[in-house]
């Protein structure tokens, strides 16, 4: 719980921050985009951390391998019955006018009912 409201804090405290500040505190972006006097700098941060939602028995059907991939849930094994695990993780965006923050949006299954964003915290834990 305490990584989930550090990253809520934190997520504050990085408006107004500069360019050269967030590439201190988190480094190099995973992705980048600017348009005109907007940048937005995109990191992925987490702990590989997955949880078991479900049996695939519950589901009605089996998910292949590439869908699978493609909604970032798995099968431990094959088979009936097995166990289907959602892998927590959260996309960072920081978005800068004229190289200061604006806005700092997280997304993606960033944690559990008690503990969303916690999976945030792991990327701006140095922006504190």
């Amino acid at each position: 719980m305490q990584r989930a409201k550090d990253a809520e804090g934190v997520q504050q405290k990085m408006i107004g921050m500069t360019r050269e500040q967030i590439f201190t505190c988190m480094g190099l972006p995973k992705r980048k985009g600017i348009e005109g006097s907007t940048e937005i700098w995109s990191y992925k941060s987490g702990n590989d951390h997955s949880e078991k939602t479900k049996s695939s028995a519950s589901l009605g059907a089996k998910k292949s391998i590439a869908q699978s991939a493609i909604t970032d849930t798995f099968s431990a094994a094959i088979g009936a019955g097995e166990d289907v695990y959602e892998k927590r993780f959260c996309v960072i965006d920081v978005i800068m006018t004229n190289g200061i923050v604006r806005t700092v949006n997280y997304s993606g299954p960033t944690g559990g009912f008690l503990t969303e964003d916690e999976q945030c915290a792991y990327a701006t834990r140095n922006c504190m």
